[in-house]
Parts: structure tokens; sequence; C-alpha cells
């Protein structure tokens, strides 16, 4: 059974009602989740630099998570691939 302190913090990282109802146990320490199936997960922080520092993720406000979903990463291969079609089609 789940300690309220164990289910909010499940709920803060993200975790759906349904989720969290298949939690076996929760290692807060640890962050390592073991569902009733036998399934495990560790839950991470994502850093992201945003104005200048990095933070974490979860302690941006609504849109600054919106902001950071809507970023597009950058690829080095998808770069190169978009250089390579500009040059055959003589656009580069």
């Amino acid at each position: 059974m789940l300690t309220e302190l164990q289910k909010s913090t499940l709920k803060s990282k993200g975790l759906t009602d349904g989720e969290i109802q298949g939690v076996k146990d929760f290692d807060i320490m640890e962050g390592k989740i073991t569902f009733d199936n036998g399934d495990e997960k560790t839950i991470t922080e994502i850093y992201s630099r945003c104005m200048g520092y990095f933070r974490p993720r979860e302690d941006y406000n609504i849109g600054k998570r919106q902001e950071h979903l809507d970023r597009k990463m950058f690829t080095e291969s998808k770069a190169f691939e978009a250089i390579d079609k500009m040059a055959s089609n003589d656009k580069l």
C-alpha cells in the first residue's frame, strides 16, 4: 500500500491515477517504481537551459512548459540531409 506522500510524488511526476493504482512499490529515494505486473520504471529529472541557467523541467510554469514542448531539437544528420537535398536541387 502506498503512502499519501508516495502517491502525491508519483502524481507530480506525471503518473495518472490509473497508473498509480497499479503500483506495487515506490522507492522515493531511488526513484524506482515497481508495478503489479512486475514492470519497473525509474523516474529521472530532465534539465533544460532556461533563461541562461539549467533547471529541472518539472519546475517550469505552464507557459515555459509549452515553450519546451514546442522546441525543435537540432540533429546534425537531418541538417546534412537538408543541405544535400538543397544542393541536389541547385538551391544552395
